[in-house]
């Protein structure tokens, strides 16, 4: 591997390469640390990183890592790269149980201001931001694909009877007229945005990273996975960090309430909000083989999307 990063380095004048460490996890992309400078990312499953690309060169000013080089051709290596500067800064996951309340407050109003930053790039599709058959004029068009995916993933997993799913049906049908709101714009949601993706320096957001999600979006369908994190964040974080994370992350509710009002002025931002929940829930069942977790957790989602079903939504 190591011959391979110096190839990538030297075609572009990056320097000689003294040292590579190989980050833990990868779930889905070999990703190494360059000379204690520079991430470089190799897309071993094809899926691309122009997407990341494109969000990176797009947003000044802003927390992003800076892309160095990108390579689509194969032909330098034979996998699509991705190199980038390091980002300095703690995985935020890891250190906000040792935090206090007002750290903790400070960082989560950092955030919402950098959430405000991204949202005020507008576009005039819902969807993908490059690839055109991936584009709706309407949102209402775009997440009826959305939420037929979810029904199909939570199909896999045989743990929603044909009675919920009938439920999950009529729910869809009687709320789907609360999506398309004039007055709501397309903009940028990164559509991932938990703690496991935020770097944190001196009590300062430094880095927010994986754009694989992002899409252009209205704003509430950006809390759709920060709110599903902050009900059940033991979902969302490394193993380690499991006992940690057992209750919901109250406190964020208010400062996210207290800092950004626009999201609560949405009409039906209530009925919307329970769709989108309602498919997060779907998907996270299907997850839940992928990553390992067991019949409690599944009970806790199968609980929560009951709940949401009788519109008891939390938001």
């Amino acid at each position: 591997m190591l011959r391979k990063i110096n190839k990538v380095f030297k075609h572009h004048k990056l320097g000689r390469v003294d040292k590579a460490v190989k980050l833990k996890g990868g779930r889905v992309n070999p990703v190494y640390i360059v000379n204690s400078k520079y991430v470089i990312k190799f897309d071993a499953l094809k899926r691309g990183f122009d997407k990341e690309n494109y969000v990176l060169n797009r947003f000044k000013n802003m927390p992003l890592a800076k892309v160095m080089a990108y390579d689509a051709s194969r032909k330098v290596v034979p996998e699509e790269y991705i190199v980038q500067t390091k980002l300095q800064g703690k995985n935020l996951s890891f250190i906000w149980p040792s935090l206090k309340e007002s750290e903790r407050e400070k960082i989560f109003k950092n955030l919402i201001k950098i959430l405000k930053k991204f949202h005020k790039k507008n576009y005039g599709f819902y969807g993908d931001f490059q690839l055109k058959k991936k584009q709706q004029t309407k949102w209402s068009d775009f997440y009826a694909r959305h939420f037929k995916k979810a029904i199909g993933l939570a199909q896999e997993t045989k743990l929603i009877d044909k009675e919920l799913f009938g439920l999950i049906k009529s729910f869809y049908n009687l709320n789907q007229k609360f999506l398309d709101q004039p007055k709501i714009k397309a903009c940028f949601c990164h559509n991932d945005l938990h703690f496991a993706n935020i770097l944190v320096e001196k009590g300062k957001i430094t880095g927010i990273l994986d754009f694989d999600l992002s899409l252009a979006a209205p704003i509430d369908f950006e809390f759709e996975i920060l709110t599903c994190f902050l009900k059940q964040p033991d979902f969302f974080v490394a193993d380690e960090l499991k006992k940690k994370y057992t209750k919901p992350l109250s406190s964020c509710y208010r400062w996210l309430r207290e800092n950004y009002k626009e999201l609560y002025e949405i009409p039906n931002i209530k009925e919307r909000m329970s769709l989108y929940s309602i498919a997060g829930d779907m998907e996270m069942l299907w997850l839940c083989d992928k990553f390992g977790y067991g019949q409690r957790v599944k009970n806790v989602i199968l609980t929560r999307l009951e709940e949401t079903l009788q519109g008891n939504y939390w938001l």
